[in-house]
């Protein structure tokens, strides 16, 4: 349960973040917010993998 709570948590920080940038950088095609959350999902398991452990 730990690690589905640091899994998510880092999915929502980087998820913000990069909304934020696609907001700021005028990327709002339905393809730009696809990479953001895929990115975001692979990067926050990435993260909690390496750092969780």
């Amino acid at each position: 349960m730990e690690v589905f709570i640091m899994i998510l948590f880092a999915f929502l920080v980087m998820m913000a973040i990069s909304s934020f940038l696609n907001i700021m950088l005028k990327t709002t095609k339905k393809k730009d917010w696809l990479i953001s959350f895929l990115l975001s999902a692979f990067l926050s398991i990435v993260l909690v993998m390496f750092l969780g452990s």
